[in-house]
């Protein structure tokens, strides 16, 4: 019924076996049992098998039929599917751009987890990747070389990992990279850099996007020199940093480079549980201040956040992180933030005087209950 033609069974056998599948003929006579060898992945279905059959029999062998029947078959992609596709144009509509990366990795790159190739062509294909990140250095050192310097892009790709002997994990995420300036070069003006702040921007309109709201904190990870890590209802589904400097000298790159991890189905998941709200737009503009503070390492985003926006919960819109600065000219134990705070009144214009006595309170707030400096 596949391929249009009765093919002899002993025809069948001699071609199979000369594929190398093991073949046994089952208790009913007309079933045949195979074995096929652990090095066809490619041989995953029945279907499968008859590919392989016909392309030893020969196309040519099955007569061309005076009459083609078929049906039509529709099922609408799952929600999941739904939501990746909308988010990936919205993220190409912001200037991002999608990319495709290898799964397999060089086998240096490769601890006790990995999960090895059984015949691989080389050892730098030796291995399933356990991150995203490799991919996304490749991607980044080759348009460096190449004097591309205004770089954002995404994938949608999955990790594999060994959990235990013949047990292995496979996970679905979506990885985005940024690094060099937020836009090309112009005359007029200089072109910033990207830093932290541009993905916690990302992840803002993420949050707004899926319609999740979820709290920001610091969390280490050892991809990262500093990183954050977005928590909705206890689950963390994203995490992001600034690549360690080390692993980008390793790789030849002379760019900062920032990396947002998302788990995918996890958020997917809580997306498809919350429904969409809508408000009115703003009548009144809004005033953006920035913070520079100097503070504890041992102190998050999150105790800040959590001070500045109930230091005056009417006028505070949102505080956001853009910056995170350690090391040189900063005091031993200590780090900067550099912190975005949006201010708007709904009822009337929000004054300078106003937003002024605000951020004094703001100022007033942080240095009492967190011992913050304001730089």
């Amino acid at each position: 019924r596949l391929i249009g033609k009765a093919i002899p069974k002993a025809e069948i056998m001699e071609i199979l076996r000369a594929l190398e599948m093991e073949v046994q003929e089952a208790a009913d006579g007309d079933t045949l049992q195979l074995l096929v060898p652990a090095y066809r992945v490619d041989v995953e279905r029945e279907v499968d098998v008859l590919e392989d059959l016909l392309r030893i029999y020969g196309y040519n062998s099955v007569e061309i039929p005076t009459q083609l029947r078929g049906t039509l078959s529709f099922r609408p992609h799952g929600s999941r599917f739904q939501l990746r596709e909308r988010y990936a144009n919205a993220l190409s509509a912001n200037g991002f751009y999608e990319i495709l990366t290898n799964s397999l990795v060089s086998v240096s790159q490769g601890d006790d987890k990995a999960v090895p190739i059984l015949n691989p062509l080389s050892e730098e294909l030796g291995i399933m990747r356990r991150s995203m990140l490799p991919g996304a250095l490749e991607v980044v050192r080759y348009n460096q070389n190449r004097q591309q310097s205004t770089l954002a892009f995404y994938e949608f790709g999955k990790t594999y990992q060994m959990d235990g002997p013949g047990a292995y994990d496979e996970q679905e995420w979506l990885g985005i990279t940024v690094a060099g300036t937020r836009h090309p070069m112009h005359w007029a003006e200089k072109a910033p850099v990207v830093s932290i702040g541009t993905l916690t921007r990302e992840v803002e309109r993420l949050q707004r996007w899926m319609g999740l709201k979820g709290s920001l904190r610091e969390a280490e990870h050892p991809e990262f020199d500093y990183g954050m890590e977005w928590i909705v209802a206890g689950r963390s589904l994203l995490r992001y940093g600034r690549v360690k400097q080390e692993t980008l000298e390793a790789w030849g790159i002379r760019l900062e480079v920032f990396h947002l991890v998302v788990d995918w189905p996890a958020l997917a998941d809580l997306a498809g549980q919350t429904s969409p709200t809508f408000q009115e737009v703003p009548l009144y503009p809004s005033i953006r201040r920035d913070l520079s503070l100097l503070l504890d390492r041992g102190q998050t985003f999150a105790e800040v956040q959590q001070v500045v926006a109930k230091a005056n919960p009417k006028l505070i819109r949102s505080v956001s992180l853009h910056d995170v600065f350690q090391g040189e000219g900063i005091p031993e134990g200590k780090k900067s933030y550099l912190v975005s705070i949006e201010l708007r009144d709904d009822r009337k214009t929000l004054e300078d005087n106003v937003a002024d006595k605000v951020m004094k309170g703001v100022h007033h707030q942080l240095q009492r209950q967190l011992g913050v400096s304001i730089r």
